[in-house]
């Protein structure tokens, strides 16, 4: 199970006991924030949710840091924080940004995943889709 935006931790109490049930299910737990853990755990209000993640990524995006570079981050200031086994440093080399384009019948286009959208949109010839 994934949480992110809004802000997760804005419903922490609630979050910890769902996050709690999936990871006891045999599930794993990601969790985006655009706090930094520094802060989340000087809050006790956030001690269940952060005790039943299996890996956080912390930081707000930043459009001048933009990097496509990791998976699963859209700015370098977002940092990794492995909380279990489940997952480790292996997720650089094993999965990649990928991004998923749809053309419907009439030419309209939609965009999903993580990438640079506007250079993909770019290379889509849209003149080559039957109307």
């Amino acid at each position: 199970m994934t949480f992110l935006g809004g802000e997760p931790f804005e419903q922490s109490e609630a979050l910890g006991e769902i996050a709690d049930t999936v990871q006891k299910s045999g599930l794993s737990v990601v969790c985006f924030t655009g706090n930094i853990i520094e802060n989340l755990k000087k809050e006790k209000v956030h001690e269940k949710l952060l005790n039943n993640i299996d890996l956080l990524i912390d930081g707000a995006f930043e459009v001048d840091k933009l990097d496509y570079s990791r998976p699963w981050c859209g700015s370098s200031n977002q940092r990794y924080h492995f909380f279990t086994d489940r997952y480790n440093k292996e997720i650089f080399t094993e999965y990649k940004n990928k991004v998923e384009v749809n053309i419907s019948k009439n030419g309209v286009v939609f965009v999903n995943g993580m990438g640079n959208f506007n250079e993909i949109l770019q290379k889509i010839d849209l003149s080559a889709i039957k109307k």
